[in-house]
């Protein structure tokens, strides 16, 4: 009992202490203060460990606390979300909810698993008032697919809407109406292929509204983000791994009753405008808001080799499926860097990674099928207690510093006249350090 008290006393005081630091977007986390609430909550709570249940907290996902305070039903009043385990043998787990009324907390119910862990608990809106519904899923043994279980609270009981198996999953207001949508993969025993779900919540319940394929050639799941297309509208982005080892981006919108996959091929059931050789996640390259796809292409000189060097062709959609080239970038992912091509260099500039003493450093050069190629450019990273201060030595360009390493460059002397040579003005618009949110998931 004790160790409960503490629980929920240290969870109460870091909130009211760093609450600024727990409130999301929709300030959905609001703790009560100490101590007469948590003291109330702690009554609950004893009940049910007298039982010989204990907290748990879920594997995976944003909402990682055993205790969470969460208005599931926009009354300005949060209910107390508390996840136990009922016992080390019985694998059987409960979420209970309890709201508080006056000046103590009363049960609303519970949602159970026979599971082997919670693996992670989301609340999604199910409506534009601001009403959240308690997604729950669970770790099923090694089966790589997942339990899940969705409930709402409606005339003051817990509703179980859904059921499912899922893959993946994706929760996001995808036709921006102000009531989320629930999208699941999963891969299909029967075709071999991953299959998309959309469910919307209708009328107090949940329906599965829309269903549509991931690209043949993907193999694996590796990672979804959610953002805009070209148009404002919101997409899921799905990066799966291929045969190749390489990635194909599915891009999936709902339109009015439908999911729509923008980047399938229909012929032939795959994505071949977002198919690279190399595991290069989409992202907003340009910061304008937008999710690129990238497409990959092999640079002057070059066959397909593990030592063989590619440009990217980062492009967009918009909602009504026309697909935009923007710009080509080429990609040092083991040094965290990445430039832009400048106009002129597809098809004319190749790429060599070479060692000069202690120093490594890539060059750019201008291609000639039957001569030698002439050197434009070349990018130094430097790591080490003493990098800065090599970047910025004598003769280099200085590009800038992630956390580890600096970056810097040379325009070599072969380069002077050449229209395809960089000045050092475009360098400083034409670098980039690689973002670490780049690799960061959404669930």
């Amino acid at each position: 009992m004790k160790n409960l008290a503490v629980l929920i006393m240290a969870v109460v005081l870091s909130a009211t202490l760093s609450g600024c630091m727990l409130k999301s977007g929709d300030d959905l986390l609001s703790l009560p203060k100490p101590p007469s609430d948590y003291l109330m909550l702690q009554k609950n709570l004893d009940v049910i460990t007298a039982t010989g249940a204990s907290l748990t907290s879920p594997n995976t996902g944003k909402n990682q606390a055993p205790i969470q305070l969460i208005d599931i039903d926009a009354d300005g009043e949060p209910e107390a979300i508390s996840l136990f385990k009922l016992s080390d043998e019985s694998g059987q787990f409960r979420i209970y909810v309890h709201k508080k009324d006056g000046d103590s907390y009363r049960e609303l119910g519970y949602i159970e698993g026979h599971c082997d862990a919670i693996e992670s608990i989301n609340y999604p809106r199910f409506n534009s008032s601001g009403e959240r519904s308690i997604l729950v899923s669970w770790q099923l043994g090694s089966s790589p697919e997942l339990g899940m279980t969705v409930c709402l609270y409606k005339d003051d009981q817990l509703k179980t809407v859904l059921d499912t198996e899922y893959s993946n999953l994706v929760i996001d207001d995808l036709d921006q109406n102000g009531s989320d949508e629930i999208i699941t993969i999963i891969n299909e025993a029967k075709t071999g292929r991953f299959s998309t779900k959309l469910h919307e919540f209708r009328n107090d319940s949940i329906k599965m509204i829309s269903e549509t394929p991931l690209s043949k050639k993907a193999e694996e799941v590796d990672r979804i983000i959610t953002g805009n297309l070209s148009d404002g509208a919101r997409a899921v982005f799905v990066d799966s791994i291929t045969e190749d080892n390489g990635l194909v981006t599915d891009v999936l919108m709902q339109k009015g009753e439908d999911l729509v996959n923008l980047a399938l091929n229909d012929a032939t059931g795959s994505g071949e405008k977002t198919t690279r050789k190399l595991s290069v996640h989409c992202a907003d390259v340009d910061s304008d808001g937008v999710i690129e796809v990238p497409a990959s292409e092999l640079l002057p000189g070059y066959r397909e080799s593990p030592d063989a060097q590619w440009s990217l062709l980062w492009s967009r959609f918009s909602s009504d499926g026309v697909f935009q080239s923007l710009f080509r970038t080429y990609h040092n992912f083991s040094e965290e860097w990445y430039l832009v091509f400048k106009d002129g260099w597809t098809g004319n500039i190749t790429v060599t990674r070479s060692t000069n003493g202690l120093m490594r450093y890539t060059a750019f050069e201008l291609y000639q099928k039957h001569k030698d190629p002439i050197p434009l450019l070349r990018i130094y990273a430097f790591t080490g207690d003493d990098r800065e201060s090599l970047a910025k030595s004598y003769g280099f360009i200085y590009l800038g510093s992630s956390s580890s390493t600096a970056y810097s460059a040379i325009i070599p002397e072969e380069a002077a006249g050449q229209k395809l040579a960089p000045t050092t003005s475009e360098l400083a618009e034409l670098f980039h350090i690689i973002p670490e949110e780049w690799d960061s998931e959404t669930y």
